[in-house]
Formats: C-alpha cells, sequence, structure tokens
C-alpha cells in the first residue's frame, strides 16, 4: 500500500512524497525509513520506488520525497522547477528532511498512527548521504540509524570552470546525461556551500555523531566517490563500510526502472539486516532501562 503527501516548506515550495506500508495485519507500530535522494536525483527515479517496496517487505514504514527545489515539479517525473533547482542548497534540503520529521512527530502523514516515532532511520543516495549526515549531525537525538549508498564526502559539487562561468554571466549550466537538458545553478548555490564549510563538513559530520551508520559503495562508481567511501569509513564514529565490489553508481540498474539487479538486492539487504540490528539494540538497551 502506499499515499502521496504533500507538505508546503515554505509560500513557494513543496515537499511531494510517498509513504510506502506493507499489506497485512497490523500488531505493532512500525520502525520508519526515510530516503532521500541525490543531485539531478527524484523520488521516483531509477530504484527508489522499488526500494521503498521492498523496505515495506521486512517490518518497515518507508517514506520517498522530493526535496522542494530539486526542480521537479508536479508531474513527478520532469525537470519542470529548473529556476528552484538552480538555487538548492543543503540548507534547504536539511529543512526539508526537518519538515518531514516534524511531519512524523505530529502524525500529519498518510499511516502516521502506525509509525514507530522513537524508531527513524535515514538512508541517501549520492548527494542525499551527504544530506542525512549533515541533518543527523544536528538533529542527532531523532535519528537511531543512517545509511549511505555511494555517498559524496566533499559537499563542494561545482568545478572552478562553473564557479567562473556563474561570477561572470550570473548562471552556470551543467549537463543531464539522461535528460539531455543544461540544467542552471546560480549563485545562491555556490555561496551556501562557500559559506558554510564547517556546517557542511561531511567527514567532521561523521566524526562528531555516534549515531550507527553503514556506508554502501559500489566497486564500480566513480574514483571519486570510492576513495570518499574509504575517508568516510576512517573518520567515523560507529560507522562500517561495505563494498558491493560489482556495483555502479546505481547498483547497476537504470532509469526508466525495468528490474533490479544481484547488486541492488545486496545493497537493500545489507541496509535492512543493518537497521534491524539497531532495532534489537534500542530494544535491549530500553529493556535495560525498565529493569533497573
Amino acid at each position: 500500500m502506499l499515499e502521496n503527501f504533500e507538505i508546503k516548506a515554505a509560500e513557494d515550495l513543496t515537499i511531494r512524497g510517498t509513504v510506502f506500508y506493507g499489506s497485512g495485519e497490523q500488531i505493532e507500530k512500525k520502525p520508519v525509513i526515510i530516503l532521500a535522494h541525490g543531485f539531478k536525483g527524484f523520488k521516483n527515479w531509477v530504484f527508489f520506488p522499488y526500494v521503498a517496496q521492498q523496505f515495506t517487505k521486512h517490518g518497515f514504514i518507508a517514506i520517498t520525497f522530493n526535496f522542494s527545489m530539486n526542480g521537479v515539479g508536479e508531474d513527478l517525473l520532469s525537470f519542470t522547477e529548473m529556476d528552484k533547482f538552480s538555487e538548492n542548497t543543503y540548507h534547504r534540503e536539511i529543512e526539508d528532511l526537518k519538515e518531514i520529521v516534524s511531519a512524523i512527530e505530529d502524525d500529519t502523514l498518510p499511516f502516521a498512527e502506525l509509525m514507530n516515532k522513537e524508531s527513524l532511520y535515514l538512508l541517501g543516495h549520492s548527494k542525499g548521504g551527504a544530506t542525512v549526515l549533515l541533518y543527523t549531525r544536528e538533529n542527532e537525538e531523532k535519528v537511531n540509524g543512517v545509511a549511505t549508498w555511494n555517498a559524496i564526502s566533499q559537499a563542494d559539487l561545482f568545478h572552478e570552470e562553473l564557479k567562473k562561468e556563474i561570477r561572470e554571466k550570473g548562471t552556470g549550466y551543467i549537463y543531464n546525461g539522461r535528460t539531455k537538458e543544461y540544467m542552471p545553478v546560480k549563485q545562491k548555490a555556490v555561496e551556501d556551500v562557500e559559506s558554510n564549510h564547517e556546517r557542511y563538513d561531511i567527514i567532521q559530520a561523521v566524526q562528531e555523531t555516534e549515531t550507527a551508520k553503514l556506508f554502501i559503495q559500489g566497486g564500480e562508481d566513480s574514483p571519486k566517490l570510492t576513495a570518499g567511501a574509504k575517508e568516510l569509513n576512517k573518520h567515523a564514529d560507529n560507522g562500517r563500510l561495505e563494498w558491493i565490489e560489482t556495483g555502479s553508481h546505481t547498483f547497476n540498474t537504470a532509469h526508466p526502472f525495468e528490474q533490479s539487479s544481484p547488486e541492488l538486492e545486496k545493497a537493500i539487504s545489507s541496509t535492512v539486516n543493518f537497521f534491524k540490528v539497531q532495532e534489537k539494540m534500542k530494544e535491549k538497551e530500553k529493556d535495560g532501562k525498565e529493569k533497573e
């Protein structure tokens, strides 16, 4: 089962999402996984709906969503809001995650009455991995565990040639190989990164947080990301790196999604097992406190 929702994040911003809930008789409230997409991604991109559905088969409620300034509009598939994409920031994405967590806490999302608010997990792909790690750094008391898939380790995604173009013309452009579009980036997006080096220091974020972290990395992904995964694991407090040696950036799947792959199934099973271990540890800690 699934149900869509919308959250007004600001006067002209909307977070569009979907809650996935497994069928069957409800016995107890279920832990929640929030899935965050990456740069040029969106909630219906490649494997996200499939992954969310798989999580529900293992006893979780899953939430996919579009960041409010990711550029994808009401049709949920096309970049019809390029003006918003051009000024998207980490600050805005962290605020969007806060909005979703608040909606869970306030019982305003679909199936909210079936969500265990004390069992919140985050999963981020690519740039989304950075966003969930940065969110956790500032809201650690709300998060029970974090998993990243092929995450970036450095917040600044903009190369110097693009920055020069933006400084000179006000807007620079990056190419989307899938849609064959040139997507605009404006100074606001660059300034957000350059003026918040410490806040968006991803390596420092994994050092400072005690929350359990699982970094899943495809061995066939870009050298920058594979090297970054090693750095994240090296510096992480309570972190673990798992390699999927033959995995690409999308774990050997493509958009539009047609079928899964052994690499994607491995990423899903490893993430489920990791989150279930955290659930058991939380319950054990809870039982211990009740006996005191």
